[in-house]
């Protein structure tokens, strides 16, 4: 009996504190993201998630509900959409410091009530070329675009339960290199490629911070980011 008056009193007073306060508590027991820098060879910031403990979960309902606001809402979650699976990417430090990394299919991988916590998404968007197309999925050209198009548009819809606060989307891992290929066979793949990005533009809540980088040309990025942090009605 008095574990359990105990118990009590620690969570009111814990969830009587200011939010930030308490999510600065909760950075020490439980499950988190957080951004590294970017590596030279990298154009984006690393996502490393500290598994931590979900024993405090288990205390009550009320810190239970508070617990997974903190774990969904302040977390960034790494989404890669391929061809043929859109999954949940979370590399994890281990004790040793070593980054390994699972990845779960998305949004099965959550319940609904937990991706309607979700506020920050890290999209990449990994389009095969046409020669993987055939090889892989005996599929080229326009075909891949509509069918990359059709992954993005289902992602969308997911996105749409929650109000997002903050996204980075990158339209493949590496930005198309020029001394490699004509300017102009580059802007063509660009230009293709970003085809499959268009469903970003019917997100139903503003978004507040937007990046858009990887394979789009400029006009198109400062498209996409004017349309994903204007106010909807």
């Amino acid at each position: 009996m008095d574990t359990m008056h105990s118990s009590i009193s620690f969570t009111e007073r814990l969830l009587s504190l200011p939010v930030e306060l308490r999510h600065e508590i909760f950075s020490y027991a439980l499950p988190h993201s957080q951004l590294l820098r970017p590596r030279r060879e990298s154009h984006q910031e690393s996502i490393v998630w500290y598994r931590k403990s979900l024993s405090p979960l288990l205390v009550s309902r009320a810190l239970l509900s508070s617990c997974l606001d903190y774990i969904y809402s302040t977390s960034m979650f790494t989404i890669h959409v391929t061809y043929d699976a859109i999954k949940f990417h979370q590399p994890w430090l281990n004790s040793r410091g070593l980054l390994p990394s699972n990845d779960f299919v998305f949004p099965e991988c959550f319940s609904s009530a937990n991706r309607k916590r979700i506020r920050k998404y890290s999209i990449t968007i990994k389009q095969p070329d046409d020669y993987t197309g055939m090889i892989k999925y005996n599929c080229q050209g326009p075909g891949l675009i509509v069918r990359m198009k059709e992954q993005v548009r289902k992602l969308v819809v997911v996105m749409n339960e929650s109000e997002i606060l903050d996204v980075v989307v990158i339209n493949n891992e590496r930005v198309w290199d020029g001394k490699r290929t004509g300017d102009g066979e580059v802007q063509r793949i660009v230009r293709a490629s970003q085809v499959a990005l268009e469903p970003f533009l019917k997100l139903e809540h503003r978004v507040s911070q937007v990046k858009v980088i990887g394979a789009v040309d400029i006009d198109f990025a400062k498209q996409l980011r004017q349309e994903m942090a204007k106010a909807k009605t």
